[in-house]
Parts: C-alpha cells; structure tokens; sequence
C-alpha cells in the first residue's frame, strides 16, 4: 500500500511539474509578445523624437523596417499566447521567424548608424529562452494541416491562361484589369474579408519596374506570370544608395501561404551597389515554382519561415541565398556569375543564430553551374557553396550536381575560427566534377553524410513538413523516393532551362555581398560586410552621430580665413568642426581647416568606397589571412599601375616650396591621377577626406591635406595611391621645404636609406620579419627609432591585405616570401622616441614628443631571382635629394 501511495505521490508530482513548466513557458512567450509590441512602439516613436522621417532618413529607412517587421511578427505571437491551434514546428517556426525579424531590425539600425543601445534590449533573450521551451521534449500537440482540397493546389501546378481564370490580370499593354501590379495588389486590400480563399493574380509578359510589397495581411495569393524572363518584376534599390538590405527588395512577400509561378524576379542596382535584393520572403508556408531570380550580391533573401522553390532557377555571385528560414531548394539551377576581379563566390550564407532554431538551407537534387559570363573565366576565381554568416548556420546540399567551379575545399570561412565548430554543412551524395569530399574543409561542423536517416532529416517532409501544407505530389519527400523517382515525373517538366543571353546586361546584374555582413553572433546580414571589420563597424556608427561642437578657446584659431565650406577636420572625416578643438598638441603644428571632397568623374573606376566610405570586400576577403600570389595579368596591370602612381607623386613634389598649401599638394595629385584615368586610393577610404596624405614635420602619417601653408624649413612626406585597371600603387616621399636643418637632412637621409637596406634583401624565401632587423639596426646606428604602430602591407586588387610587413626588430610577423607576391615597405623612422599620438580628426599620427618624423615607400613585385620595386623612380623624377646625386 506505502508503494502504491509513493507511486502516486511521484506522478501526480511529475504532472505538476509539467503544468509549472508549461506555465512558466507560456509566460516567455507572453514577455516575448510585450517585448514586440513595446520595440515597436519605439520604432515608431523614434523619428518624432530624432526628427527623422521616412522619406528622407536613411535611418528613418531602417526604422521603418523594424516598424514593419514587429508588425509582422506580433500576430504570430498572439496565436500561441491566447492558444489558438498549432504544431510545435508552427511555434518554432514563428518564434524564428520573430527572433530573425528581430535581428534584421538591429542588423538595419546598425547598418545605418543608429546606436541600439535604446532598442528594448531583452527581446533577444526572451525569444531564446521560447525557443528553448519549444524544444522537440515539449510535450505539445501535433497538428497536421493538409490542402483544403485539390483545386486550389491544381492552380499552382496547371495554370493555363487560356483556359484557367483569374482574379486580377495585369498588362502593361492594357489588355487586362490594371496596368502595374501595384494596382492589382491595391485593388485585392479594397477587397477585405469579400475576396476568394486563394486569390490569383495573372502577370503578363514584360518589364515591370515597381517595387512591390504583399503584406502580412493578403495571405494565400497566388502570382502566375507568362514565364521565367517574360514576366519580370525588377527595381534597383540597393544598401549603398540608403536602401537597407532587407527593403531593398524588387519583391517583398510577408503575407502567409504565397504561391508564384513562371516569373522572374531581379534587381539591377549592379555589382558595385553591393546588396541588392531581388526577392525578400518572410511568407510562411510559401511555395515558389518555375521562377528566376537575377542580381548578384544577396539575391534571394530567404528571411524567415518555412518556404519551397521548386524547378527554379537563382543567379548570384555572393551570399545569393541567405537568410533564416526552414528552406528547401528542390530541382533548381543555381548558377554563379562573374562577379568583379576581386572577389570569390559564396553561394549560400545562412543566419541560425541559436541551437534551438530548426531553420537552414537545403538544397536537394539540383545543380550548381557557371552562368554563360562566368564559364569561360570559372577557373580564375575560387567559388564556394557558403559560409556561415552566423553563429550555428545550416546548410546542406543532398544529391546534387556540382560543376567544377566549386573550389576542393568547398566552403569558406566569415571571418577567421567564426561559427567553424558550431555550424552545420553537409553533404550526401553529390556528383559532378566539384563534388569531392576528399579535400574539404576540416571543420568540425562539416559532416560528409553517408547515412540516408541522417539526409533524411533536410527533405521536404521532415524540415518544412511539407507534406502537410504543399499541394498535391509536388516534391520528393524522402531520400528514398529521390533516388528511385525521375524528378521530371514529380511535377511538370519545366521548359524553362536556358538561361536567356540575350538579355540586356543592365537588367540581370545585381549581386556582390560577400560581405554579408557578418556580426558574430549578432546579425549582419546581409548587411553588409562591413560590419565584419571592426573598423567598417565603427565607421558605420561613427557616419549617424551628430557631433555636437563647443566654441574654441581664445588664441586657437589660425589667422588664415580660409574660404567658405572649409571646416576642421574631426571623427575620422565623419565630423567637421568650424573651430579649432581642444587637444593637448605634442609640437607646435596643428590642424588648419580642409576644404570640401573633390569630385571623381563617373566614367573613372572606382573601389567600392568611394561612395559611402566603406570598404566592403576588403575586410573580408580571403586574402586579409593569405599572401596571393599574383598571376602575370595581374602583374602588369600593377606595374602599369604602379607608374601612374609614381608620375603623379613627381608632380606633387614639383610644387613643394614655402607658401605652397598642402591642400594644393592634394589638388595636384587628385588632377593627375585623374586626368590618367586613375581613382586616388585614399578618398573617402573609411572617410578619409582628401586625396593623399600629407603629414609635415612631427606628423607620422595619415595627415590631412589642410589650408596651411608649407614653412622655409619644414619637412613634407606626400603619400599616394593610384586605383587603375583594378589594382592599387602605393608610394610615398619625404620631401625638403627650402632650407632645412641639418638634423631634419640626416633624418630623411636616414630613412631613405633604410628602406634602401629593406628593399635588397627582399627575394623567394627570406623571412617577413627580416625586414624589421635590417631597418632597425641601421636607424639604431644613427640614433633614431622605429615607429611601431604602423607596418607595411599586401597590396594588388585590395588596398591592405596580407602579409603585415612590421619595420621594427624581434616583430612576430609569419611567412616567406614568393615569386608572385606584391607588398608595400614603408618605415616611419623618428627623430625621438617611436611612440605616437592621434589628433582629434581620427588620421594624423604625430610623434608623442613632437619630434621629426620621416618615411618612405615602394611597392614591390617579389621575382625568381629577387625584387622589382614597381614604384621606382623614373628618369624623368624631380633631382630632390642631394645623396642621388652623389
């Protein structure tokens, strides 16, 4: 009896214990819930209170968004919190959707400078700890949905304009109900609750230049076009013109149970505008079925909820399929295109950001393929099937067809160690010529899957639960079936399998993100590479700020006035000031005020800052961790490149005497480098105003061209960087300004000399870091120091990449040199101590004890038998140091 009554007593506690847990997670999610409605009441207050608005703000973009996307997710939220019919999958599936939407809001804000730090900062953990509720021990109801009948899901399938009706008919030539498709979409939200269960909408043929949002209310619309590249939506919103990633969809679908069929959806904003959506899905339960989607960077953003594209064909070059969704991609072409010279490929960048969140990529009886643009030069780049984005990415690719453009190691990193031991790849059973698992990456969250349970575990069926929400037989919903069933018996064949040549150029290009930007364990997304780099990430901060100014002390001011528009230069070119600000000078120079930007015609090539002052493929480039070695193309397009470089300084130092401004230093270099068809490197780069450096007397480096007017006795280093044909040049001189004292002669000599001394022992197979002894020992020798702080550097289709050059004894850097390799040497070498200073404007370095500094550089070509110093002096270069001569 005493064991009967124990028995009981633990069961009836076992059952409490699951009512309290029940209870307990409930409330999360009821947190959870407020927490959504409460960011969005923020977001939306928030341009009142900053006087921003919609239109006109960048930042008002971003708050929009997040405006919208807690609209989006709330609804959601309310289900599970008031008990309303659902499967877990349903609940897991939302809560992702909220904690995507969530981050794409912070990822937006971030994007576009606005600090998060008023943002509701525990939606984040109460969303983790609902999923974590929701895990697969929770002990909830399963709920099957299945097609409400055969008709519906019939449309999908069998469409027919001629025989088969619809709601709305859109045609640009009239023959329909409206001429845009915005109309049509307006016309179905007059309708309210009067319209059909399933509405169609029909598109025919053209060009349909709209952006076009379907919202969270219009659910199960169908869009049916005339064909992939007949029907085309496109716009060309993109990140760099002030769109954010996520708004600068052509086609935006939040409303749940979206179908579309035999369309094209593309954006031509082009590969220099970086992310460029064509299509954004934050649909549940959406299908996709014999559509295109063209840009090239962040194609296709699969943000959130379960989604299926079926016999569907995506172009991209970087990140093209990325987002947080439960996807599955079943019989697609994805092809890669040529993107620029500079970049690799990265076809997938997934988002799973928590251990709980059951979303991923998968990608299932496909194939992987150059686009016509990209097959004859394939082999030049290195193309990737992903990397991880975030923290616990998933991406599988099951018995798919890989072309040979897919690198050995198949996957390539976001940023160093990041998410390689957390994350999910895999692969089952693929074929072609890219598909060996024999040189993959060694990580510890690759799997090469032999087991079709475990494979299993990414098909229609078990990831999306397809079974229970898409019409009729339309996908392959085990591995089994996929290897004994012919797909083209799974659905009609798709006579769409050609990619259209022909079309115009300017209206298939948009894609180059390689950048998603990753934020470990944040969100980035897309968004930009840049917030990879700590820099670009402070930068992008630094770009929202308003500096508020105080009045300049008495006495501060420089007596020169100059014109108007000339401003103080502050916050890393971010901020300008109209008065001198307080700072504790090492020497007697300070700043004077700098004029504005000057202008680069837009015929000119340009890097990918040019625009918004930030680097975006540089900091996350492979060669940021690897010394590339540059093939023969590549070596001359530097050393025709390089020369330029060297033309351009021996014009600047042509105009070096007392009463020249630096300023007119930096006007003489930007017009020849542009009149030879060159972009001058530093402007602009990470907000650098100007277009060389000019750094006088105590000044290391990084100083700003300004109005100060060059000093009998002074001493002047002008450093330049020529952008041409894709590569970068890179030299730099320390110069005389009339009559310079012997010390300031020594000191210059010294330094000339020193890089002389590192440039003769450069060849195959010396040590990086022997530069550094040979440059110290003989600055030692005359009683002068080394700089520490700043270091040579790789240079080619980047600015700075590897290998780091330190010019400074007993330094750590790694590496030998090869035949091929390209890199800068350029000791800073101080009359006093090496240690530095930064002036408020965020560039100039200035020696802590106002002492004289010089410096010197060349970039150099590594050869067979030695170096080439691709910026050597030209026998047409200014006589301007006495030691040439003897």
């Amino acid at each position: 009896m005493s064991t009967c009554f124990t028995t009981f007593l633990l069961l009836l506690l076992l059952a409490i214990a699951d009512v309290v847990s029940c209870k307990q997670g409930l409330e999360v999610v009821r947190l959870a819930r407020a927490g959504v409605l409460q960011a969005k009441d923020w977001a939306r207050a928030t341009p009142s209170l900053h006087g921003l608005y919609h239109n006109s703000s960048y930042v008002g973009v971003a708050l929009g968004d997040c405006v919208k996307l807690y609209e989006d997710t709330e609804p959601r939220l309310a289900r599970l919190v008031f008990g309303e019919t659902h499967s877990r999958e349903d609940a897991l599936t939302w809560l992702n959707g909220a904690l995507a939407s969530h981050r794409t809001c912070l990822e937006g804000l971030e994007e576009k400078g606005l600090s998060q730090t008023r943002v509701p900062n525990n939606l984040t953990v109460l969303l983790r700890e609902a999923l974590a509720f929701y895990e697969p021990k929770t002990k909830l109801k399963r709920v099957r949905r299945r097609p409400r009948g055969s008709h519906s899901g019939g449309h999908l399938t069998t469409w027919n304009a001629a025989t088969s009706r619809a709601d709305f008919v859109v045609a640009k030539d009239g023959s329909g109900n409206f001429k845009t498709i915005n109309e049509a979409v307006a016309a179905l939200a007059r309708m309210g609750l009067r319209r059909p269960e399933r509405v169609i909408i029909y598109v025919k043929s053209g060009v349909y230049n709209e952006k076009v949002e379907i919202g969270r209310n219009m659910k199960k619309v169908m869009f049916v076009g005339d064909g992939m590249d007949k029907t085309v939506v496109t716009g060309n919103q993109n990140v760099l013109d002030g769109s954010s990633t996520s708004n600068s969809a052509s086609f935006g679908v939040s409303g749940d149970g979206f179908w579309a069929r035999d369309m094209t959806f593309e954006n031509t904003a082009g590969p220099r505008k970086h992310q460029a959506v064509a299509l954004r899905v934050s649909s549940d339960l959406s299908v996709f079925y014999r559509c295109s989607f063209k840009v090239y960077q962040d194609t296709l953003l699969v943000h959130s909820l379960r989604q299926f594209y079926r016999d569907c064909h995506i172009y991209g070059t970087i990140d093209f399929i990325f987002g947080d969704a439960p996807v599955v991609f079943q019989n697609c072409d994805i092809f890669v295109k040529r993107h620029m010279n500079h970049q690799s490929n990265m076809i997938t960048a997934q988002g799973r950001d928590d251990p709980n969140e059951n979303t991923g990529i998968s990608i299932v009886n496909s194939r992987v393929k150059p686009a016509p643009d990209f097959s004859a030069v394939k082999g030049r780049f290195k193309s990737f099937l992903g990397r991880p984005w975030r923290r616990y990415s998933r991406t599988v690719f099951l018995k798919t067809d890989m072309d040979g453009l897919i690198d050995p190691k198949g996957w390539t990193e976001w940023r160093g160690n990041f998410a390689l031991s957390t994350l999910y790849y895999g692969e089952y059973m693929n074929s072609g010529s890219g598909a060996s698992t024999a040189r993959r990456v060694r990580w510890p969250g690759f799997h090469v899957i032999n087991d079709s349970h475990e494979a299993s575990r990414f098909t229609v069926r078990n990831f999306i639960q397809g079974e229970s929400w898409i019409p009729t037989i339309v996908f392959s919903s085990s591995i089994q079936r996929l290897l004994q069933w012919p797909v083209d018996q799974m659905w009609p064949k798709s006579p769409y399998r050609v990619f259209n040549a022909g079309k115009p150029a300017h209206l298939q290009c948009p894609k180059c993100v390689e950048l998603k930007l990753p934020r470990e364990g944040a969100a980035f997304c897309t968004q930009d590479c840049f917030k990879l780099s700590w820099s670009s990430h402070k930068s992008i901060h630094l770009k929202a700020k308003i500096l508020s100014l105080g009045p300049g002390t008495p006495g501060e001011q420089n007596s020169v006035t100059p014109n108007d528009g000339w401003l103080y230069c502050l916050k890393k070119g971010q901020a300008r000031a109209p008065k001198l600000p307080h700072f504790n000078w090492t020497g007697v120079l300070k700043p004077y005020p700098i004029s504005q930007r000057r202008t680069v015609p837009a015929h000119i090539e340009q890097p990918d800052w040019a625009i918004d002052g930030i680097p975006k493929i540089e900091p996350n480039s492979d060669l940021q961790h690897v010394v590339e070695i540059k093939t023969p193309e590549q070596i001359e397009r530097m050393r025709e490149t390089c020369r330029i470089a060297r033309e351009v300084l021996d014009a600047a130092a042509r105009v070096i005497r007392p009463g020249v401004t630096t300023d007119k230093i930096d006007e003489v270099v930007h017009e020849a480098t542009i009149a030879a068809g060159g972009y001058p490197s530093p402007l602009n780069y990470h907000f650098f105003p100007k277009s060389c450096c000019t750094s006088v007397n105590e000044v290391i480096c990084h100083g700003i061209p300004d109005a100060r007017k060059l000093e009998d006795g002074d001493i002047v280093n002008v450093d330049v960087t020529v952008y041409y044909k894709g590569v970068h040049g890179d030299l730099n001189e320390t110069f005389f300004v009339g009559n310079v004292d012997e010390a300031s002669q020594q000191l210059i000599q010294c330094t000339y000399e020193c890089l002389e001394k590192a440039i003769s022992i450069v060849k195959p197979g010396v040590r990086f870091r022997e530069i550094g002894e040979v440059i110290n020992r003989h600055a030692l020798m005359s009683g002068l120091s080394v700089v520490k702080s700043y270091c040579g550097h790789g240079i080619g289709e980047l600015f700075h990449c590897a290998p780091n050059i330190p010019h400074y004894a007993r330094n750590k850097a790694v590496g030998v040199m090869k035949a091929g390799q390209t890199f800068t040497i350029e000791p800073m070498i101080n009359a006093g101590v090496w240690r530095d200073q930064m002036w408020p404007d965020g560039w100039t370095a200035v020696t802590a004890d106002g002492k004289r500094s010089a410096q010197f550089e060349h970039t150099l070509l590594v050869t067979e038998t030695g170096v080439e110093v691709l910026t050597a002096r030209l026998p047409t270069s200014p006589n301007v140091f006495p030691w040439l001569n003897s």
